[in-house]
């Protein structure tokens, strides 16, 4: 993979291991990181809010026949662990406001709210990590 910069060309590399030619790719998974060339953190969004979102129907589902206790152990299993590694890496991003409106979906299917109901006092009451 070449970083670049978006107003710069991509460098042709031809890089020959032996016998074998290694081609240059615009994204790659790191470390459960999804990098682009431009560092930008877009696709890793857009990576993160799919599992999110997948698993906000399963989260409905399970809200409905258990507890808040068991509804709140698989959301922290399951959206806040996304949320929360590499954080520091990708949290300032300007795309991370899809990431924010997911996490406020899960939370209210977790607690039965409607879409238009506040989440500041369950965010404080509860101690959740806001992202923005």
């Amino acid at each position: 993979m070449n970083f670049r910069h978006y107003n710069t060309d991509q460098l042709s590399l031809d890089i020959i291991i032996k016998v074998t030619n290694i081609n240059a790719v615009q994204g790659t998974d790191f470390l459960g990181l999804t990098l682009d060339e431009h560092l930008n953190w877009k696709a890793h969004i857009e990576k993160t809010n799919n599992k999110i979102s997948s698993f906000c129907y399963a989260l409905s589902v399970l809200s409905d026949v258990s507890s808040i206790k068991v509804a709140r152990s698989a959301y922290y299993g399951n959206i806040y662990s996304l949320l929360t590694y590499g954080i520091i890496f990708w949290g300032d991003t300007v795309n991370i406001e899809s990431t924010f409106v997911l996490q406020k979906r899960s939370l209210r299917i977790m607690y039965n709210m409607k879409s238009d109901e506040s989440l500041r006092t369950l965010f404080k009451e509860n101690k959740y990590l806001t992202l923005t």
